[in-house]
């Protein structure tokens, strides 16, 4: 079981509320078609999952009679009194089940299930089937360690609910890449229709391909701001870096803005010994996932996004959560001081003991001097040598 401090939220959205109210009162319609109307039948606001391929939301009634005839799906009236009083009966189910319940609309809440000890899925199970029993009302249950990654599970858990039986739990790393991988950036909580067209027309077309980018801008923040931090120790090298930094910004180069991030990750190995040997891959493959064409550090074309190191920390903290392996190393990245030498001689002695590092002499070597060995500044061989 997770430690009980760190954060686990369920997501229980009702399926096709509006219809399935009908539907609770007209069991012989379990298997019709079924479509809600607005306020004096003006158009359609709800939609029951096999009425969906025939009705798009917000169609107006006049114009889809034929089609509701000629599919066999039934027209019901809004009846907004009803659906308010099922509301409150899932909601009752769902608070007398978990700890703290957070009503996010009329068909779904949040439910905060950090410290909760148990089976997370067969608690998402226990809450579908006590929500169907006492209310007749079929919801999905999305767990996960954010409310924006429990969205994106209750999402999967209704597109895939075959499979995942209207649960899913994305704590698990591998589910989690999975899932991404399969979703759209549009699937996302909060990515809407114009924010889809300008990502998608920056290649990040899956939540996955926004996962890395949201990290890599973290990193790449945070970096620029640990080289800040030794131009006050007099450090000669971060001073000049700082310096064309500055000018890139002042001059609003973007191609330049392009080409000082690419060096970022080698700056932060080589010159500065903010990284290890293993992070350095890691962020590479990180630079790699991400799509080349997108740049989420400008906020147009022509101009530069300009973040805190503090915000940038924040927004990895919060930010969808990528494999677990990459996860942790950037969280350690952000975790560490600017500092040289004997952090940098500590994190080999880490990388030594670990059980990645290559057992044969000659890959152990390469492995070594593709890190500070292979290029060592004055502070990491004066430490080495006490």
């Amino acid at each position: 079981m997770k430690n009980k401090h760190e954060p686990v939220f369920a997501l229980i959205d009702c399926n096709s509320f509006y219809a399935s109210c009908e539907r609770v009162f007209r069991p012989d319609l379990r298997h019709t078609p079924i479509v809600v109307l607005s306020t004096n039948d003006g158009c359609v606001i709800a939609r029951s999952a096999d009425a969906k391929p025939h009705v798009k939301m917000g169609a107006p009634y006049f114009q889809i009679r034929d089609v509701l005839q000629r599919e066999g799906i039934m027209a019901f009236s809004s009846n907004y009194a009803l659906y308010g009083d099922m509301s409150q009966r899932v909601m009752s189910v769902i608070e007398s089940l978990v700890p703290a319940v957070e009503v996010y609309s009329i068909d779904e809440a949040f439910a905060d299930l950090s410290g909760v000890q148990g089976d997370f899925e067969r608690l998402g199970r226990v809450i579908r089937s006590s929500v169907y029993r006492h209310t007749g009302i079929s919801v999905g249950v999305g767990i996960a360690g954010t409310k924006t990654l429990s969205k994106l599970a209750n999402h999967a858990a209704k597109k895939w609910q075959a499979q995942s039986g209207g649960g899913v739990d994305l704590r698990d790393w591998v589910k989690r890449e999975w899932v991404l991988k399969k979703c759209t950036v549009s699937d996302v909580w909060g990515v809407g229709r114009k924010m889809t067209v300008h990502l998608e027309s920056m290649g990040i077309n899956t939540a996955w391909d926004l996962a890395n980018a949201d990290a890599w801008i973290a990193v790449a923040f945070d970096l620029v701001d640990k080289i800040r931090e030794l131009t006050a120790g007099g450090d000669k090298q971060a001073q000049a870096q700082v310096a064309r930094f500055e000018q890139i910004q002042a001059r609003n180069d973007i191609s330049g803005a392009l080409g000082f991030e690419k060096e970022l990750p080698n700056m932060a190995l080589s010159k500065f010994e903010f990284i290890s040997s293993l992070e350095y891959l890691d962020l590479s493959r990180l630079i790699e996932d991400r799509n080349r064409c997108a740049h989420p550090s400008q906020v147009t074309d022509d101009q530069v996004f300009q973040a805190s190191a503090e915000l940038a920390r924040l927004h990895i903290s919060i930010s969808i959560s990528i494999s677990i392996s990459i996860s942790i190393s950037i969280k350690a990245i952000l975790s560490q001081p600017a500092t040289q030498g004997k952090s940098a001689l500590d994190r080999i002695m880490v990388e030594v003991d670990s059980r990645y590092f290559p057992s044969k002499k000659k890959m152990s070597t390469i492995f070594l001097m593709l890190g500070h060995w292979g290029d060592p500044r004055n502070h990491f061989i004066k430490i080495s040598l006490q």
